[in-house]
């Protein structure tokens, strides 16, 4: 008789295998290790199979065929995910009497002897089995296109397989692959359901399945969670079994959570009881994945065949209206099919559908598609660079540095990939393993966690600072005496004591010292610039809010700080700074409230500014970190020949009507176009647009607004 010597669920997220900059390496690499341990659970164990329960992300099966529970039953079982392939051996006759059985029990199942799994099983394969030599026999379940098996219906497949390795032989593992909550492609994808997790988390640790079996598939697509049923086959397969919580990692847009459940926990769960039920809103259907409209299908299989076809990206690339064309899109799918190339994903992080998602695309498959494409895209412009650098004689026109590691300092590595004649030779950050890797995947030769060792590199002209904020003064100071042009990320200090220092220095040394005032650039707000310096326009109100949900020190990549944002001095810098710039005056009158300050954090976590100049134009400014609606800076302008509104890459008028935007500048990228102006700048050897002498009136508004509401702290002027 059989029985189950091990039983373990485990996360499969692909960027554990791509390690993107936009992921915190100590999370993935905690990943790994808990996935680890598993393995060595698999060795003290010994069993003569596993059988691993998973899902799939549309690359496996999508329009042509989609089973609702399948075995994979060829002699090898196969998978292939970011470069990497995989082929084991499949223990096909307890593959075979599996499939004899389900289906005599009652379980409609489908087999597939060649398809080929993607990185939910992969991952398993990487860091759980590793090499080691156990047959496997896999399980798809569908997670993402409904109608989704219920969690009861998981669990009874789950029993049925028990019932299998009770009359068969062999010592069995039982690995489920999947979850916890995450939300791909969707508008929510920079918001897990967290306290979902923990709270399910903690019933599994005692041995609780029944808090997740009673769900409905409904309910799970709320919480981002219905990759978990394949965990449901394997609670079907081990009954109520306590769990051993390896690691649960939080990520910017994924729970990764690793648990044993057999071999047993000989020691209780720590904390209090969960609630017995999850309060859910259950908004009626499902939220966030549906299968694809029949009247979608052209574009779906688009997106579908450019994850798979590398000759359909590049012509994709080279000429997006005549790919869409041939797949006969429709008017309004064609006008959007260019937003496959655009690398920006603020869109996935500021709460809005993508608009390929909005026209009926599916949402991970949209995803999973931008991945490829964008690295499609940066591999030909690594070579287009690289053909130009040649043909030149390898001579470049200005070598720079970066300081930072984190999300800006990576925006501001992507935008410079996009600007001729620069190339970037340094980077300096706070974490030695984080500054390595985003060094390594730029192409950037030297890195230090030294600025100073930074400033010796030969031949460097200009370094940008995207460091935390709270050493940007410093920095720059650094920079211009050792003769070196600098970029400084915005707030370009904490005090006006020290952004006076900065214009100071900067006018002693000569060198261009710019602040990283992103809004002054990105095309929406040049749009609105443009017609004020025209007389068409006239600002009477900006009325801009500020809101994200940060209780924690998470970055703009969702990933850890080392140090605490603030509204005041880096949010509200922005908005100060452009009402200025943009009603060509000084702010004559300004007042200011904050709420209660975080017990841990200890900064106002709500704050409110009205500002007024001598025109009489004023702005009001709502800034929050406690907000769990969209996310990101929305800015509308009241003026005396219209009102418009300014998202993150669009702009639409006071009815909604969008605004065309493509021929303002260069580029649709506020930074590349920031970074482009300081380098400009530099070469012309000129005043650039927000100088630190520009920006410094701003930072006098600030002084003034944190006196109101703190009392004095460096404040000037």
């Amino acid at each position: 008789m059989g029985n189950i010597v091990a039983a373990m669920g485990t996360v499969h997220a692909p960027q554990l295998f791509t390690r993107p900059p936009s992921e915190d390496p100590v999370q993935l690499d905690a990943d790994i290790a808990a996935m680890r341990q598993l393995g060595k659970t698999l060795d003290e164990t010994k069993p003569d199979l596993a059988i691993i329960i998973g899902s799939d992300h549309l690359e496996t099966f999508f329009l042509s065929s989609v089973p609702t529970f399948a075995v994979i039953a060829g002699e090898r079982t196969t998978a292939v995910f970011a470069g990497r392939n995989y082929s084991l051996p499949t223990h096909l006759p307890f593959a075979e009497q599996l499939l004899d059985e389900l289906v005599h029990d009652g379980f409609d199942m489908s087999y597939s002897q060649d398809a080929e799994l993607g990185h939910s099983f992969a991952a398993v394969f990487e860091w759980v089995l590793e090499g080691r030599s156990i047959p496997v026999v896999s399980i798809f379940v569908n997670t993402y296109l409904p109608p989704l098996p219920t969690a009861r219906r998981a669990e009874q497949l789950g029993k049925a397989i028990r019932k299998v390795i009770d009359k068969r032989p062999e010592k069995v593992a039982v690995i489920a692959s999947g979850g916890m909550s995450h939300y791909p492609g969707t508008w929510k994808y920079s918001q897990p359901a967290f306290d979902f997790d923990r709270w399910a988390i903690a019933h599994m640790e005692r041995g609780n399945p029944d808090a997740l079996l009673d769900l409905t598939m409904e309910q799970l697509d709320e919480v981002g969670n219905t990759e978990m049923l394949p965990w449901l086959v394997m609670f079907g397969a081990i009954g109520k079994t306590p769990g051993e919580l390896l690691t649960y990692q939080p990520t910017w847009h994924h729970g990764h959570a690793v648990m044993r459940f057999i071999p047993t926990r000989t020691t209780p769960p720590e904390g209090n009881a969960p609630a017995p039920a999850w309060d859910f809103q259950n908004l009626g259907g499902y939220q966030f994945y549906k299968h694809p409209a029949p009247a979608s299908y052209p574009l779906n299989k688009l997106i579908y065949d450019l994850r798979h076809k590398q000759r359909l990206r590049l012509e994709l690339l080279e000429n997006p209206q005549a790919v869409a064309k041939n797949y006969g899109l429709s008017p309004a799918e064609m006008e959007k099919i260019d937003t496959l190339a655009d690398e920006s994903i603020d869109v996935f992080r500021s709460l809005k559908s993508h608009p390929l998602v909005e026209l009926g695309a599916h949402p991970l498959g949209v995803l999973m598609c931008l991945v490829v494409v964008q690295a499609e895209s940066r591999r030909l412009r690594k070579e287009k660079r690289a053909t130009k650098a040649t043909a030149r004689g390898g001579g470049v026109i200005m070598k720079v540095g970066v300081a930072g590691q984190g999300a800006f300092g990576i925006k501001h590595l992507e935008a410079m990939q996009n600007i001729p004649g620069i190339e970037v030779i340094t980077l300096a950050g706070g974490s030695p393993a984080g500054t390595e890797e985003v060094a390594k995947r730029f192409g950037i030769p030297h890195w230090t966690s030294d600025l100073a060792e930074s400033l010796k590199q030969p031949g460097l002209e200009a370094m940008i600072l995207a460091s935390p904020t709270q050493v940007h003064a410093k920095q720059g100071v650094q920079c211009m005496r050792a003769g070196k042009h600098v970029q400084i990320e915005i707030p370009i200090a904490d005090t006006v004591a020290d952004s006076e220092m900065l214009v100071k220095v900067a006018k002693e040394t000569g060198v261009v010292c710019m602040g990283g005032h992103t809004r002054r650039f990105n095309p929406s707000h040049q749009f609105i610039h443009k017609r004020i310096q025209k007389g068409e326009l006239k600002i009477q109100q900006m009325d801009v809010q500020t809101y994200f949900f940060r209780r924690t020190n998470m970055n703009a990549a969702g990933k850890p700080r080392s140090w605490t944002d603030h509204l005041l001095w880096h949010h509200a810098c922005h908005t100060v700074d452009l009402f200025q710039y943009q009603t060509g005056e000084l702010v004559s009158e300004c007042y200011g409230v904050q709420g209660p300050k975080h017990p841990e954090l200890k900064i106002a976590m709500d704050v409110g500014i009205l500002l007024k100049v001598p025109s009489g134009a004023i702005c009001t400014l709502s800034l929050s970190f406690n907000n769990k609606g969209p996310i990101g800076t929305f800015f509308r302008y009241i003026g005396d020949s219209g009102t418009y509104v300014a998202y993150y890459d669009d702009l639409v008028d006071g009815e909604q009507n969008k605004i065309d935007l493509s021929k303002v500048d260069v580029s649709m990228n506020g930074i590349e176009l920031q970074d482009r102006e300081f380098f400009a700048a530099i070469k012309e050897k000129r005043e650039p647009n927000a100088s630190v002498g520009q920006c410094y009136t701003a930072m006098q508004v600030l002084g003034k607004l944190e006196t109101m509401l703190e009392g004095a702290r460096g404040a000037a002027g």
